[in-house]
């Protein structure tokens, strides 16, 4: 008989991925999903109204991702275990997680019996990582700011200024507001640092920032 149930938030934003994972839960006597959110906003407000030990969270969500709902959830609720589900599969990405606070990290092609040992691992208090980064992460071998595998873009002082709100988790509007921009001239800002920094999305302009050291 199960004494305790790991209460469980899923966050994603493809619903039929959350309940894809709700299904493969269910059997489970000692796991219970208790919420979803599609976003990182709404996971923060489900959190607030209930009792929580792991969330399961994808790293490409709108309106606030997966790297910013770690850093944030991390900061104000720091035994929250937090187990990130996702595609990217890189040393540097994992370990800039890592550096967030993130308890562990899977792949979302992973079989059922790893997310399993990783939801369990990681809510006694453990850390679940791939061995193979592991052995980079403690052996310091991600790529360190300066180096020829990293070596930063030259940004504009008011494209540092937009990055530093942006990790400070500041919605384009609020910049605008703080800077007296529009809000059109802050997502032009937005969309060519992104483009000179050669990531992706947002969650690439940050996790670029903290790796370079342009934020504290």
């Amino acid at each position: 008989m199960v004494d305790y149930k790991v209460k469980i938030v899923i966050a994603d934003d493809h619903e039929v991925v959350i309940d894809g994972l709700v299904a493969l839960l269910a059997p489970e006597s000692d796991i219970q999903v208790v919420g979803k959110a599609l976003d990182g906003e709404k996971l923060l407000e489900v959190l607030r109204n209930k009792p929580v030990d792991l969330v399961i969270m994808d790293i490409e969500m709108p309106n606030m991702n997966g790297a910013e709902a770690t850093a944030e959830l991390k900061a104000s609720r720091p035994d929250l275990k937090i187990l990130v589900l996702t595609m990217y599969n890189t040393a540097e990405f994992i370990g800039n997680l890592a550096k967030l606070g993130a308890d562990g990290y899977i792949l979302k092609n992973s079989p059922r019996k790893v997310l399993l040992e990783a939801i369990r691992e990681v809510a006694k208090g453990g850390k679940y990582f791939p061995l193979e980064i592991k052995e980079k992460l403690f052996d310091g071998l991600l790529a360190k700011p300066g180096s020829t595998d990293s070596k930063p873009v030259e940004l504009t002082d008011r494209e540092l200024e937009i990055v530093r709100l942006i990790c400070n988790e500041m919605t384009s509007q609020e910049i605008a507001d703080q800077l007296y921009l529009s809000f059109h001239t802050v997502e032009k800002h937005r969309k060519n640092i992104i483009a000179k920094l050669q990531v992706k999305n947002t969650a690439g302009l940050v996790r670029y920032a903290f790796r370079n050291k342009l934020v504290e």
